[in-house]
C-alpha cells in the first residue's frame, strides 16, 4: 500500500484569523487519502509564509523524510499550500520527476507526466505574494503621501 504525507498550510500567523482553515485542510486530505487507498503516516501544519524558502521547519522535516523514502506521496489542499517560492517548488518537482512522487490534490494528481503543472501552480502563486506585497508598499506610500499615518484606518 502506498504512503503519503499530508501538508496543510495557511499564511496568516494570526490565530484569530482562518482558525479552522488547517483542520479543514487535513480533514479534506483524510478523506482523500481514504478514497485512494493511502496509509497517512505523517501530518504537517503550520502557519508561515511559503515566499521564502528554508523558513518553513514542518515543511523542511517533511521533506527530510520524503528525501528518506517515507513516503510515495503528498496529499495537500492545493499546490499553492506547498510553496510560493523557486527553491522549494523545484525540490518537490523533482522528487515527482525523478522519485516517482506524486503531490495529490482535490482536483488534480500531479506526476512525472505533468509536472510542469506545478511550475504552472507555483509560479502563479509566487507571482500572486510578490504582486501583493508591491500594492501593500504602494498603498502604504500612498497614505504617506496624503498625510496618513501607516496602520491607522483613519486619515490625517
Amino acid at each position: 500500500m502506498k504512503r503519503c504525507f499530508i501538508y496543510c498550510r495557511k499564511s496568516s500567523e494570526d490565530k484569530d484569523r482562518q482558525i479552522l482553515s488547517l483542520d479543514d485542510q487535513e480533514k479534506i486530505c483524510r478523506e482523500l487519502a481514504s478514497d485512494k487507498g493511502l496509509i497517512v503516516v505523517g501530518i504537517y501544519k503550520e502557519s508561515k509564509s511559503a515566499k521564502r524558502p528554508d523558513k518553513r521547519p514542518e515543511f523542511k522535516a517533511m521533506l527530510a523524510r520524503i528525501a528518506n523514502g517515507e513516503a510515495d506521496n503528498v496529499l495537500c489542499w492545493k499546490a499553492d499550500r506547498l510553496c510560493r517560492n523557486a527553491k522549494e517548488g523545484g525540490t518537490l518537482i523533482d522528487h515527482v520527476d525523478y522519485n516517482s512522487m506524486l503531490i495529490i490534490t482535490p482536483t488534480m494528481d500531479y506526476d512525472r507526466n505533468n509536472s510542469t503543472f506545478l511550475f504552472i501552480e507555483f509560479g502563479m502563486a509566487t507571482k500572486f505574494s510578490k504582486d501583493l506585497s508591491d500594492n501593500v508598499k504602494r498603498g502604504m506610500n500612498s497614505k504617506i503621501q496624503m498625510g496618513w499615518m501607516p496602520g491607522l484606518s483613519a486619515g490625517p
